[in-house]
C-alpha cells in the first residue's frame, strides 16, 4: 500500500496497516477509558457529598421519642383512644373488646411517633383463616371477625405478622436459625415444616438448629411464668404447662396474616405451647383473633423529644401531634480573644399549646469568630442569626476583636434570618453574648475585656479585665424596648445611639471593635470597645414587651405577641449557654400541665409590700403584673396606697414598662394594691422595685386576695433586685 501525505510517499505493506490501525483503536480505547474513569470519580464525589450532607443533616437535627421495651404492658382503651387506669383481670377474657384492655408493646424504635400493641388475649376465639382451604384466595373469616370486633374502635386494627414474631424473639438474627431466609415450606433444606420453633427456643446451646435436642425446636419453658415470650401467648388454653402466666380455655392461639409459602393450604399461628408453627386456613375451631394496633406515643404518656442544632440556615418543625410541648432555646456566645472571653448566650424556655401539622420555623444562632491578632482590614463574621462582625482597624497595636455570637428563635412565618416579617412573628427568642476585645498598643493604652452576655429582659454590659487610657464605660445591654447603646469614641463619657443595636440584630463599631449579640434586640459596640449582649423575649412572660403587630415593632408594653400565642411555666437565664445555640422540643401531654399550687386562684387583689431598703428609707415600684392566658390583667389598672409624684407617678406601676429608671415613688408608703376588677385564677404574678443599682428592700412580702381582707403570700424575700423582678407562678 501506498500512502501520499503532503508530498511524501509512505509506504506500507499489509501488515505495517494492520498494526496501525490497531494502535489507533488502542489509544481511542484508553482515552474513553480514562474518561469513563473521570466520570465515575466525578459521580463518587457527588455521591459522598451528598451521604456528608444527608449525615450532617442528621447529626444537626435529632428526634427521638420515649421507647417501650417488649412486653412493657400499656393499658389503654381503644374505644375512646385514651390511655387508662381502671383495668380489671376479667377485662383479659376472650371475647373483651372494650374498656380499659392490657396490651403489650413489641418492636418499637425511639425515631417513632407510634408504637406496636398488641392485645393479651383474643376477641374471638376460634374462627377460620380462609375457609375456600387455599392460603392463595388471602385472608377472609377472620378478617371478617376482625373486623366485627373491632368496629367501635376509634383505631385501626390488624394482625401480627410472623416475621414480626421472629424478629422479637430474635429468629432472623445472623446467629440463629435465621427465620427470614428459612421460613419456605419445604425448600432450603426444611422438610416436613421443619421452619417452626418455640419462641423459647433460642436459650438452647446450637442456636442455628431446628433440632428438638439442641435447637430451637426443644421447648425449655415447661411450667408456669417460665417463658420470657409468655406475654405473646397468654390466655390461651392449656398454655401454663408451655410457659405462660395465665390460660383461658376458649382458645388454643391465634392467627397471623401470613400464608405460608411453598403450601397452598397452611398460615403461620402461635400456639399454646408459645410456638410458631402451620395451620390449614380452612381449620375453625383451633386459633382465634388477637388485634394489634398502633397507637400514638403522645396518647399513651410518653415523651417526644427532637433537638435543632446550629447549622446557619432556617430550620422547619412540623407538630405531630395536638398537645403542649416544651421549647427551650440557648442563644449563641460571642467570640473569644487570647485573654478575654466572648459573652454567653441566654436560655429561654416555656410550654404552648400546638396543633398538628402547624408549623415553627427555628433559627439556631451560630457563635462568634474571633480576629487575627494586629490584622488590618481583619473582619470576623458574625455569628448566624443577628451576631455584628468584629473589625481590626490597625496593626500597630496587639488589637484583637472578635463577632458578637446569633440568637436562637422560634418563629410563626418563615424567610431569610433577617426578614421583616420573620422577625416579627418570633414568639421566643434567647439572645446571643457579645464578642471580646482586646487592644495593647502602649503601657498607657490598653484593654482587655470580655464580651456582655446575652441577657434575660436586659444584655449585659461587658466586663473589663483590665485597661487604662480607656473610657470605663462600656456598651450597654439591649432592652425589651431598644438596642444596647455605645461610646463614639474610646475615651467618650456619654453614651449615643450612633452605634445601637436594632431590632433582631447587634451592632458594628467604629475603628477597631467587636461586633454585639444578636437577640429580640441586639447589643452594641463603639470604638475599641467590645460587643455587649441582646436582650430575649417569650411571649405570655411578665416583663417582656411585645410589638404592636406584623408590621408594626411599636412597644406595645404589653406581655402577649400579637399572634395570641403564649407561653405558660416559662423561665429566662442570662449568661448560660457556650457555643453554639441550639433548640430543643419535648412533647408534654395533651393536656396543659397540671399546676403544682392554687394560691393564684380566684384572686382579685395584689398587694406588695416593703419598708425601706439597704439605701435608704424610701420605698420604689417599677411594675406589677398579673399574667393570664399570655396577658397582663394588671396593665392599667390604679395602684393604690401611695400618692407618688408629678416626676414619678403611681401609673408607671402599671404601665408595662419594666426600666429601672421608670419607678414610682412611694416615699415612706409602705404598700401597694392592685383591684383586678374581678377574680381570675392567675398564672403568675412578679413585681418590680428599683433595681440599679442592686439594692434589697427590707420585709419585702407579695400577698393575694378574693376580697381584700383574707390573704395569701406568694413572695416574702430579702433578695437583691434585679431586672428579673421577683415573681411567683401556678407551676412554682
Amino acid at each position: 500500500m501506498v500512502i501520499v501525505e503532503k508530498g511524501v510517499v509512505m509506504k506500507l505493506d499489509n501488515k505495517g496497516f494492520v498494526v496501525s490501525t490497531l494502535m489507533y483503536a488502542l489509544l481511542i480505547t484508553f482515552l474513553f477509558l480514562i474518561i469513563g474513569i473521570i466520570t465515575l470519580l466525578a459521580n463518587r464525589k457527588m455521591i459522598l457529598d451528598k451521604l456528608k450532607k444527608d449525615i450532617k443533616g442528621n447529626i444537626n437535627e435529632i428526634s427521638s421519642y420515649d421507647f417501650y421495651s417488649d412486653g412493657e404492658a400499656v393499658y389503654y382503651n381503644p374505644v375512646t383512644d385514651k390511655i387508662c387506669n381502671n383495668y380489671v383481670e376479667s377485662n383479659s377474657s376472650t371475647g373483651i373488646t372494650n374498656g380499659c384492655l392490657k396490651w403489650y408493646a413489641f418492636n418499637d424504635n425511639i425515631n417513632k411517633a407510634q408504637v406496636n400493641l398488641i392485645l393479651d388475649h383474643n376477641t374471638s376465639g376460634n374462627v377460620a383463616w380462609n375457609s375456600s382451604g387455599n392460603n392463595a384466595d388471602g385472608m377472609k373469616e377472620v378478617l371478617d371477625r376482625l373486623s366485627e370486633d373491632t368496629e367501635d374502635w376509634q383505631v385501626s386494627s390488624r394482625l401480627i405478622k410472623a416475621d414480626e414474631i421472629a424478629h422479637i424473639v430474635g429468629a432472623d438474627r445472623d446467629d440463629t436459625i435465621k427465620w427470614e431466609q428459612r421460613k419456605q415450606y419445604g425448600t432450603d433444606n426444611i422438610i416436613n415444616n421443619s421452619a417452626w420453633f418455640y419462641l423459647d427456643g433460642g436459650k438452647n446451646t446450637n442456636k442455628t438448629s431446628y433440632s428438638t435436642s439442641d435447637g430451637w425446636q426443644k421447648q425449655v419453658a415447661t411450667s408456669k411464668g417460665a417463658s420470657d415470650y409468655a406475654w405473646l401467648y397468654d390466655n390461651t388454653s392449656g398454655c401454663e404447662s408451655n410457659g405462660c402466666n395465665k390460660a383461658d380455655s376458649d382458645t388454643r392461639g391465634y392467627w397471623t396474616q401470613d400464608a405460608v409459602v411453598g403450601f397452598s393450604w397452611g398460615s403461620w399461628v402461635l400456639y399454646l405451647d408459645g410456638s410458631i408453627g402451620r395451620m390449614d386456613v380452612n381449620n375453625n375451631t383451633y386459633c382465634g383473633v388477637r388485634p394489634v394496633v398502633s397507637v400514638d406515643k403522645s396518647k399513651l404518656g410518653k415523651s417526644f423529644v427532637k433537638t435543632f442544632a446550629y447549622t446557619g440556615k432556617e430550620q422547619t418543625f412540623v407538630v405531630p401531634h395536638d398537645g403542649y410541648y416544651k421549647l427551650e432555646a440557648w442563644g449563641a456566645e460571642g467570640g473569644n480573644t487570647t485573654n478575654a472571653t466572648g459573652g454567653k448566650g441566654a436560655y429561654t424556655s416555656g410550654i404552648i399549646q400546638l396543633e398538628k401539622n402547624e408549623k415553627l420555623y427555628l433559627h439556631v444562632g451560630g457563635k462568634g469568630t474571633q480576629a487575627q491578632t494586629a490584622v488590618v482590614g481583619s473582619t470576623p463574621a458574625g455569628g448566624y442569626n443577628g451576631g455584628a462582625n468584629g473589625y481590626v482597624s490597625r496593626n500597630t497595636c496587639t488589637q484583637q476583636a472578635s463577632s458578637g455570637g446569633g440568637a436562637t428563635d422560634i418563629r410563626l412565618v418563615s424567610g431569610t434570618w433577617n426578614s421583616s416579617n420573620g422577625l416579627n412573628s418570633r414568639i421566643m427568642v434567647a439572645a446571643g453574648g457579645g464578642g471580646a476585645f482586646q487592644g495593647n498598643c502602649s503601657t498607657t493604652d490598653n484593654c482587655i475585656v470580655h464580651g456582655g452576655s446575652a441577657g434575660s429582659f436586659i444584655g449585659l454590659t461587658p466586663l473589663y479585665v483590665s485597661y487604662s487610657g480607656f473610657s470605663s464605660l462600656n456598651p450597654t445591654g439591649a432592652t425589651q424596648i431598644d438596642g444596647g447603646k455605645s461610646l463614639d469614641n474610646w475615651t467618650s463619657t456619654s453614651y449615643s445611639t450612633t452605634f445601637s443595636g436594632s431590632f433582631g440584630s447587634g451592632s458594628t463599631g467604629n475603628a477597631s471593635y467587636s461586633g454585639g449579640g444578636g437577640g429580640y434586640y441586639g447589643g452594641a459596640s463603639g470604638k475599641w470597645q467590645p460587643g455587649s449582649g441582646g436582650s430575649s423575649f417569650i411571649s405570655g412572660y411578665a416583663g417582656v414587651n411585645a410589638i404592636s403587630s406584623i408590621s408594626s415593632r411599636a412597644a406595645s408594653n404589653n406581655t402577649l405577641h400579637y399572634s395570641k400565642k403564649y407561653f405558660i411555666n416559662s423561665t429566662m437565664s442570662s449568661d448560660a449557654s457556650e457555643g453554639n445555640g441550639k433548640v430543643k422540643i419535648t412533647y408534654v401531654g395533651s393536656d396543659m400541665p397540671a399546676k403544682k399550687n392554687n394560691k393564684l386562684d380566684n384572686v382579685r387583689y395584689i398587694k406588695d409590700c416593703t419598708n425601706g431598703s439597704n439605701v435608704n428609707a424610701y420605698n420604689h415600684w417599677v411594675e406589677l403584673q398579673a399574667i393570664k392566658d399570655g396577658s397582663n390583667l394588671a396593665k392599667g389598672k390604679t395602684a393604690t396606697g401611695i400618692t407618688g409624684s408629678d416626676s414619678y407617678p403611681v401609673s408607671r406601676i402599671t404601665d408595662g414598662d419594666i426600666t429601672t429608671a421608670n419607678y414610682a415613688d412611694g416615699g415612706s408608703s409602705k404598700c401597694i394594691t392592685i383591684d383586678l376588677a374581678k377574680n381570675y385564677n392567675l398564672d403568675e404574678v412578679a413585681v418590680w422595685h428599683y433595681y440599679g443599682d442592686g439594692r434589697i428592700y427590707n420585709e419585702n412580702v407579695t400577698s393575694v386576695s378574693s376580697d381584700n381582707e383574707n390573704w395569701t403570700t406568694i413572695i416574702s424575700t430579702t433578695e437583691k433586685e434585679t431586672v428579673d423582678g421577683k415573681r411567683f407562678s401556678a407551676w412554682d
